[in-house]
């Protein structure tokens, strides 16, 4: 992933007028910064990219003599020598969001438009929303700003904590949207707010956690495909002829797969006021010990999603876990390391910024892959894995564990990603250096 000096597209999703375009809404910069914009954002990026290894005050040693040669072969001016990390922290505070939301629009358009094939399965766009709190430095500022759980049983206050929820591209492993909120925020409304652009050609898969009858109903008005996991006790929440055809499938033994009516909206006696909602309810038991049953409400119909291929179909939702893993760090230490409001917003959206990145680039490889080798890949951006395993085993969520294959060590899963393995390189130099002679 090198990147050449004379090359006019940067790898990934950015190209030079992208950055070029981007640096002009970035404003004056300081004199003691005496870097040019590009400049500027490469580094920030390249520093998000590094996963917390290194401050300001490590990372610009390393990153300085790469970065000069390219920005110096794009006939750029810049400084002979390095500036301190006080004075590219100060150019960072000015800097802002504009630039970097810029730089993420940019992006999500290249995405849509270049890795559309990647994205689907069953014809569809699948999107998931997932959140997670994020442990914030220790800092009253920022403990006013996003608040704080509540105190622990010795007594000691938790860290300051933000809710992060993004709107996932499920088969790109791509973050298109996100919020971030104080910790009390609600999860559901973010989902909400962040889902309103979804439509006709959409799939979204949501987590038991989002289960909202309103929004599922203004979902479907707009067109939305529904894959969603539910607890136990929801399929109370159908009508009573719904209730009683899932009762007696029960008795029967075996998968549960019905029509339902799901009630959108009860009054305090349990009746419906907000309508009726038609779904497809699915019900997997347990092949063995230790497995969970899978409960499942769908607006797809049996033809576009067999019943035993459910459980493969959602369990694609896990990339969303392994995308926002980045941000959870071990032992609930800090996974921020800036201590101002401002600043702690510029620096999540730098790790979203810096993710896609990879992520573009594991995209392209995977497009070039696939027209070197036509035959070789499903059309739709589907887990070769999985596929091999089905036709030697049960379909994945009714078989043993035993029967399950595991990703390659050091490779990203093909059910993670939806796109070619490839490897991600953590290691920024990679990123900036100049390509050798």
């Amino acid at each position: 992933m090198a990147l050449l000096t004379n090359a006019v597209e940067l790898p990934g999703c950015w190209t030079r007028d992208d950055l070029h375009e981007v640096a002009l809404l970035c404003g004056p910069w300081g004199r003691q910064a005496r870097w040019p914009p590009e400049a500027v954002l490469l580094f920030l990026l390249n520093w998000a990219m590094d996963n917390r290894q290194h401050t300001f005050e490590r990372y610009l040693l390393e990153a300085w003599p790469s970065l000069r040669a390219l920005v110096q072969g794009w006939a750029l001016p810049m400084a002979a020598v390095a500036v301190t990390p006080a004075a590219l922290c100060q150019v960072r505070q000015r800097l802002g969001l504009r630039a970097l939301q810029a730089l993420q629009q940019k992006a999500n358009a290249r995405a849509s438009a270049d890795f559309d094939l990647l994205t689907r399965r069953w014809g569809l766009r699948l999107w998931a929303v997932d959140g997670a709190w994020l442990n914030l430095p220790p800092d009253p500022l920022l403990a006013k700003q996003f608040g704080r759980p509540s105190g622990t049983e010795n007594g000691r206050l938790p860290l300051p904590q933000a809710l992060l929820v993004s709107l996932d591209m499920v088969n790109l492993g791509w973050i298109a949207d996100y919020r971030l909120q104080p910790c009390h925020y609600p999860e559901l409304r973010a989902g909400i707010e962040l889902t309103a652009g979804l439509g006709p050609g959409d799939l979204l898969l949501a987590d038991r956690l989002f289960f909202d009858t309103p929004w599922m109903k203004e979902l479907r008005q707009r067109q939305v495909e529904l894959l969603w996991r539910v607890t136990a006790v929801r399929w109370k929440s159908f009508c009573d002829a719904s209730r009683t055809r899932v009762q007696e499938l029960r008795q029967r033994g075996g998968i549960v797969d019905c029509q339902v009516m799901l009630k959108v909206d009860t009054d305090h006696k349990g009746q419906p006021r907000g309508g009726l909602l038609p779904l497809r309810y699915l019900e997997l038991p347990p092949c063995h010990s230790g497995q969970e049953t899978m409960r499942l409400l769908t607006s797809l119909s049996a033809e576009r999603l067999p019943a035993h291929e459910a459980p493969d179909g959602y369990h694609q939702r896990w990339g969303v876990e392994t995308d926002i893993r980045f941000y959870k760090g071990p032992d609930h230490l800090p996974v921020v390391l800036s201590r101002k409001s401002s600043t702690v917003q510029q620096e999540i959206l730098l790790r979203i910024l810096a993710h896609n990145w990879v992520r573009s680039v594991q995209a392209q490889a995977c497009l070039l892959a696939r027209a070197a080798d036509r035959g070789s890949f499903p059309p739709s951006g589907a887990n070769l894995a999985a596929r091999a395993d089905r036709r030697r085993s049960p379909p994945r969520g009714l078989a043993p564990s035993r029967h399950r294959r595991q990703p390659r060590r050091g490779w990203q899963s093909c059910s993670a990603v939806g796109i070619c393995p490839a490897p991600i390189h953590r290691n920024p130099a990679r990123i900036i250096s100049s390509a050798p002679p």
